[in-house]
């Protein structure tokens, strides 16, 4: 019974002794690289410089904007849980203020609430003008159509006097052909009343001359 004990306590004592070598052993090995993560995206903002003196410390800095101390620390983690803090705090001041701004600019009185009722204005003056352009090219519709008419009864009109202004040109040339010939005929019926005046009075002096001897022939016969 104690053998069997003593064996238990032996096997018990073996495991426990492997478990704090491979807890050493971890922690030798496993402890955080503390280079590695000063140099990791997340703390890119930060400088840290390694002071050498009476013993080694770390300063922690601002690489950009003021470039203001952080602090001065004993260990290097120390520096590295001090730049997270002073990380999460700036990270935690932009989000307030991100929330300021936001909360001034929804608001009753902020931008996106003057920008919503200058809208709602816009739109009912928008609403508005359509209206009248709308009423406008209705308008401007009906004159057009109203125009169209007349141009195409001006157009038809104009055709008419035309056609009419044609026919009057061919009337016109007709006239003065036929002017023409009535010039002509006049021309050939004055010569024929100047023949036939001359004729007649040939025919008065012969018949004159006639009535001379006939009247000489009777005188005659009465003696």
């Amino acid at each position: 019974m104690k053998n069997s004990i003593f064996k238990i306590l032996a096997v018990l004592l073996m495991v426990a002794s492997v478990t704090f070598m491979g807890l050493s052993i971890a922690g030798y090995y496993g402890h955080p690289d503390y280079m590695s993560e000063m140099q990791s995206p997340e703390l890119r903002e930060f400088t840290f410089t390694q002071e050498v003196g009476e013993r080694i410390r770390w300063t922690v800095t601002r690489r950009f904007g003021d470039k203001a101390s952080v602090g001065t620390f004993d260990t290097p983690y120390q520096a590295i849980v001090a730049a997270h803090g002073a990380l999460v705090t700036k990270l935690s001041e932009e989000r307030r203020q991100r929330e300021e701004v936001l909360g001034r600019i929804k608001g009753d009185a902020g931008e996106i609430a003057s920008i919503e009722r200058n809208q709602a204005t816009d739109q009912a003056a928008m609403r508005v003008r359509i209206q009248q352009l709308e009423t406008y090219a209705a308008q401007v519709k009906a004159d057009v159509l109203t125009k169209s008419g007349q141009l195409a009864d001006i157009s038809g009109q104009s055709k008419a006097v035309r056609d009419e202004t044609a026919q009057r040109r061919t009337d016109v040339v007709r006239l003065g052909h036929e002017l023409e010939e009535a010039r002509t005929d006049l021309f050939r019926l004055t010569e024929l009343q100047r023949t036939l005046t001359d004729q007649l009075l040939r025919l008065q002096l012969e018949n004159q001359k006639l009535e001379d001897r006939k009247e000489q022939l009777e005188g005659q016969v009465g003696e």
